[in-house]
């Protein structure tokens, strides 16, 4: 399955970043979606297990009974590989951090006896080949790409014509946002001032901070729903589905200020409220989403 010209090394200073900085978190991940999240302590939990949740309902939705082959894209410890083969489907990751290929490989084992389902790998350079999947799993991967373009066109590459991928997105208009105003009198002129300035980095100033080690100013791209449909659109993908994860923490000046049980309470009756009717203007304020894309039915090649 897996293209053997292709190499798994992270390529550049950012990628080595993002490995790095992943592989001192990989028992942090390991152990993420196993907290507890359902009693509202933490509000963090909550949205793991809501992430979670609606990952694994649109994948049996989907898939309808049948056993697929799946390639989770960011694949980190394996834990979403290790339901979908619970679940029957032929299952393969890719992952910049060797730590978390090791982890994932070591959970899966019991499951794909007799081979190694993750590799090290880049999302912009998929080591697999071209439509040979017939669902792509990349959940939180994009917004850390420098070009999120070319790692949507390699989902694109290695999806059968029938397939479907499941991605999560971070959203720039959620309401968290929208409720502080540390975002729009702080964050807001820092956004226009490097949208104002970008051509500087081009010209070799770099503008993103390269400090990882400590997530301290590790910031990732947020999207607007306009531009998630132009960069799939883009790639020949039609968004069939988004999903809210969740509508919070409630922060003032990026410190929160409700306690995590009143948020979570807050967060699950919008979520109610969105699965209640057709309420676009609820999803269109969570903090993330997730969306269900299938390839798009003109695309011949």
């Amino acid at each position: 399955m897996a293209s053997e010209s292709m190499n798994g090394q992270p390529g550049d200073t950012h990628k080595r970043n993002v490995a790095a900085f992943f592989s001192q978190s990989t028992r942090y991940w390991a152990d993420a979606y196993s907290a507890p999240g359902h009693d509202g302590e933490s509000f963090d939990a909550y949205a793991k297990m809501r992430r979670k949740q609606l990952v694994l309902e649109l994948l049996d939705r989907y898939a309808g009974g049948r056993q697929l082959t799946l390639l989770d894209v960011g694949c980190g410890p394996g834990l979403f590989l290790e339901e979908a083969a619970c679940r029957g489907h032929k299952v393969y990751g890719v992952d910049l951090s060797e730590a978390m290929v090791r982890e994932a490989n070591g959970r899966l084992s019991p499951h794909v006896p007799g081979r190694i389902p993750c590799v090290q790998g880049d999302v912009e350079n998929l080591p697999f080949e071209s439509k040979s999947m017939d669902v792509v799993l990349c959940l939180g991967v994009l917004p850390y790409l420098r070009d999120d373009g070319t790692g949507v066109a390699e989902i694109g590459r290695v999806l059968k014509n029938d397939g479907f991928g499941i991605v999560i997105m971070p959203n720039l208009i959620r309401l968290g946002n929208l409720l502080d105003p540390y975002y729009y009198l702080v964050r807001g002129w820092q956004y226009l001032w490097y949208r104002q300035f970008r051509a500087d980095a081009v010209n070799g100033r770099v503008l993103e901070p390269e400090r990882f080690a400590t997530n301290s100013m590790f910031g990732i791209r947020r999207y607007t729903s306009s531009q998630i449909s132009s960069l799939f659109r883009h790639a020949s993908f039609t968004v069939e589905e988004t999903r809210g994860i969740d509508y919070g923490p409630f922060t003032f000046w990026k410190r929160r200020f409700l306690p995590d049980r009143i948020s979570t309470a807050v967060s699950e009756l919008l979520v109610s409220l969105e699965k209640r009717s057709d309420r676009s203007w609820v999803t269109a304020m969570a903090n993330e989403w997730v969306l269900c894309m299938t390839v798009t039915k003109n695309r011949l090649q």
